[in-house]
């Protein structure tokens, strides 16, 4: 037991009920301790009213039972490592290679009359529920699982295509690297030379 709590003195002032507000309290405080639940404890009610608490048996004390202290016990928990995948688990489809073969990087095209054939390779093939997005300049041109899209209004410039393969949730598994093509188009003020 800590130093200085071998006895406790409560005075009642105001009465019976506030001292046995005091009383309680004390005796809740007392359970705090749980050294003091495992041992016995004492009170001892003074001619002038004073209670007093104690771990030490003094003349007239009665011994007082002091319930076991609560006590919470839970289980243990294991934690898993975040790198080892649980049984249940589906491993990710891996795709290795995911590249744009048409148009080729830095190719300059003419005449494409607005229309661009744009190729890819995936490999392994693609999985079911995953698509393919191609990106045009920027933004979403074409979506759905072939290896081959036909984009419209492709006119004279440089520009910029990619894809990349969303599951089913939406998120992007691996994408292409970007190719910069040129397209060139010949003037309506061009003559053909005979």
């Amino acid at each position: 037991m800590p130093p200085g709590f071998e006895s406790i003195v409560v005075v009642p002032a105001n009465g019976y009920a506030w001292g046995m507000k005091v009383t309680i309290l004390v005796a809740l405080c007392l359970l705090a301790f749980g050294a003091m639940a495992a041992e016995p404890a004492y009170r001892i009610v003074h001619p002038d009213g004073t209670v007093e608490f104690s771990d030490q048996p003094q003349q007239g004390s009665e011994e007082i039972d002091l319930p076991e202290a609560q006590s919470i016990h839970t289980p243990k928990t294991r934690v898993k490592s975040p790198s080892t995948p649980q049984k249940s688990e589906k491993k990710a489809h891996q795709y290795t290679d995911f590249k744009v073969l048409s148009p080729a990087q830095d190719a300059v095209l003419r005449n494409l009359q607005g229309s661009l054939t744009v190729s890819l390779s995936v490999a392994p093939q693609l999985a079911p529920k995953h698509q393919i997005v191609v990106i045009f300049d920027g933004k979403e041109a074409a979506r759905g699982t072939a290896l081959s899209y036909t984009l419209k209004e492709v006119y004279r410039g440089s520009h910029t295509v990619s894809a990349k393969i969303l599951n089913e949730r939406g998120k992007t598994l691996k994408s292409t690297a970007g190719i910069t093509f040129h397209v060139h188009q010949f003037s309506k003020l061009y003559k053909k030379s005979n």
